[in-house]
């Protein structure tokens, strides 16, 4: 009997460019970063599938692992930097729009069940 595999989804949710930290509640993690106006970065997670950073502490991404964690919540705070501010947290990608480069940023990541 062939495997089957299990359905994956991708979402969307929605990062205000706005100077403050804000909790989406997804489960998974993001596999992508982009913006299609210049107030907002969108971030599409994938909730079947997880992955876990290695940080050298000044939030460059040393190394990744991608696991399977069905059910978990991810709980992190996002905050959108412009260029040239300064930043803090683990860097999760850049989106340009227009004139601008918004960058990603999260911090306290925890993971809780659902």
């Amino acid at each position: 009997m062939p495997e089957t595999e299990t359905a994956r989804q991708v979402l969307r949710w929605e990062i205000p460019v706005d100077g403050q930290w804000h909790v989406p509640p997804f489960v998974g993690s993001i596999v992508q970063v982009a913006a299609r106006e210049a107030g907002v970065v969108e971030i599409w997670t994938s909730p079947d599938v997880g992955v876990s950073h290695t940080s050298d502490g000044t939030g460059r991404v040393l190394s990744e692992r991608i696991t399977t964690r069905p059910g978990q919540l991810n709980e992190r705070e996002f905050r959108v930097f412009g260029t040239g501010h300064p930043v803090e947290g683990l860097y999760h990608g850049t989106a340009l729009v227009g004139p601008f480069a918004w960058h990603l940023f999260s911090r306290h990541a925890e993971v809780v069940s659902r």
